[in-house]
């Protein structure tokens, strides 16, 4: 957990570690959380963060791959600030997801993660949304 004090500069000073852009389609799902068990493994999370990281992605992705429009990419962006990795999801959809802030699996990726947010752009002309999902979970140590 990461203590409620005043970011440091270390804690402000953003490292992009990887980006990744496949397919929206339930069959990555299997690369989507393998990379990012590697990120976490390499950014000092413990197996059972490790484990919930992986978990958290695995429904983040099909909530957004459920609202995605057919042929699009998914996007990820992986990134840490001093002690915490960051995880950015990102779809054109072709709707808003519906407040879930009370479901079940809003629940669980709370649970999770130290934070969750969705983001919803304004429709565009062609009548689609960019939908953006942000993960946050702390790191047990920061990296050098």
């Amino acid at each position: 957990m990461i203590p409620l004090s005043s970011p440091t500069e270390a804690e402000l000073t953003h490292d992009s570690i990887a980006s990744l852009r496949v397919r929206a389609s339930y069959s990555q799902l299997p690369t989507l959380r393998g990379i990012t068990r590697t990120v976490a493994n390499n950014t000092g999370l413990d197996v059972d963060g490790t484990a919930d990281l992986a978990l958290a992605m695995d429904e983040v992705a099909s909530i957004l791959i459920g609202h995605a429009i057919p042929s699009s990419d998914l996007t990820c962006r992986f990134e840490t600030y001093g002690r915490t990795l960051r995880i950015v999801v990102s779809v054109i959809a072709h709707s808003e997801i519906p407040d879930k802030s009370h479901s079940f699996g809003w629940f669980v990726l709370e649970a999770l993660v130290d934070s969750v947010r969705l983001e919803q752009s304004e429709i565009d002309a062609d009548g689609h949304i960019t939908l953006t999902m942000t993960l946050e979970k702390g790191l047990l140590q920061e990296r050098a």
